[in-house]
């Protein structure tokens, strides 16, 4: 609630000073969502393919745990510390894929799209107001400002967003074995 509440104030704020370099800051907030959708729907996907793997290897560890004397009588301990390896992998090769798409989300949304092409756009073209004498340089500096303190709430309400759909991913998984 602090997120929208603040948002709304300092997008308010923002286009009363220049509406103009507002709606451009805005037009972008879209694109960002879109992205960080797709990536929530991806962490969404991976927790529900992690909480798999882990139960497997659970699963694998409980076999084998229960079966012991069996296991030693076939001389099979072997294979089934192979076995559980490989699940254990399994985890361990989604956690670094994890691991990669976050920096990539971070990279290419945070730093690139937000930081790079928003400030560039916004202080060219406020630099055109400057210069056509619709804006005066304090007001842009102002408005610099207050975009970094929408980018961080847009940001914070976001990465809530795909918080919550990687939990629910993971819950999914636990509930379906509970049932």
């Amino acid at each position: 609630i602090e997120s929208c509440v603040r948002i709304t104030g300092v997008a308010g704020y923002m286009f009363i000073c220049s509406w103009r370099l507002a709606v451009l800051t805005c037009t972008l907030i879209p694109i960002n969502a879109k992205l960080q959708r797709m990536y929530a729907i991806w962490l969404h996907n991976n927790a529900r393919r992690c909480q798999d793997a882990l139960a497997e290897s659970n699963s694998v560890a409980h076999e084998a745990i229960s079966s012991i004397q069996t296991v030693k009588s076939f001389a099979k301990e072997g294979f089934e510390v192979m076995r559980y390896t490989k699940s254990v992998q399994r985890y361990y090769e989604l956690g670094i894929i994890q691991g990669v798409m976050e920096s990539l989300n971070y990279m290419i949304v945070n730093t690139f799209l937000m930081n790079c092409v928003v400030q560039a756009a916004l202080l060219s073209y406020g630099a055109v107001l400057i210069w056509k004498g619709a804006m005066k340089v304090d007001t842009l500096v102002a408005f610099m400002l207050y975009r970094a303190n929408l980018q961080g709430d847009v940001s914070n309400l976001l990465n809530n967003y795909s918080s919550l759909l990687r939990g629910a991913g993971a819950a999914t998984r636990v509930f379906h074995l509970l049932e």
